[in-house]
């Protein structure tokens, strides 16, 4: 995992073995505004990020197809 490089974060990258073993470290990571990349093999890559409110978005359908 890399670390805060003075004011700057840094993106913190780990396998996803790492990430299956110590999810709940980096999902308080992420929580905290950390970027974070799970590396899966050499060649796929993924991000973490949490989920805001202002990033769901239902279209009337949707919504009325949940109620």
């Amino acid at each position: 995992m890399c670390a805060k490089l003075g004011a700057q974060m840094a993106i913190i990258e780990t396998t996803s073995r790492q990430f299956r073993e110590r999810q709940k470290d980096f999902f308080d990571i992420a929580d905290n505004g950390e970027k974070i990349v799970i590396k899966r093999g050499s060649k796929k890559a993924y991000g973490l990020t949490p989920v805001e409110e202002d990033d769901l978005y239902f279209t009337p359908q949707m919504t009325a197809r949940i109620q």
